[in-house]
């Protein structure tokens, strides 16, 4: 089977998904910005859990070929994360 395509009038397109919300662009500031070998602390905040931000931010980095070592701490409420 293969994909048809073809032609969408314009006021038929749902809008586009916006590209980064405003967390992620944060995340991806960090990680940026984050010299090697120092270890940040990151905290969840409202409905944010440790392993979506572990997720999110090993994405972010493997996007842009940033080597991560992350680890939470015993209680799970704070995530560690250092740059290689």
């Amino acid at each position: 089977m293969v994909a048809t395509f073809e032609p969408v009038p314009k006021d038929k397109v749902p809008p586009r998904p916006t590209k980064k919300t405003s967390s992620a662009a944060k995340l991806i500031k960090m990680i940026e910005e984050m010299p090697s070998g120092e270890i940040y602390v990151v905290t969840p905040e409202g409905t944010e859990t440790i392993r979506g931000l572990k997720t999110s931010i090993g994405r972010i980095a493997s996007a842009r070929s940033i080597e991560v070592e992350q680890w939470a701490n015993e209680e799970g409420t704070a995530l560690y994360v250092e740059k290689k």
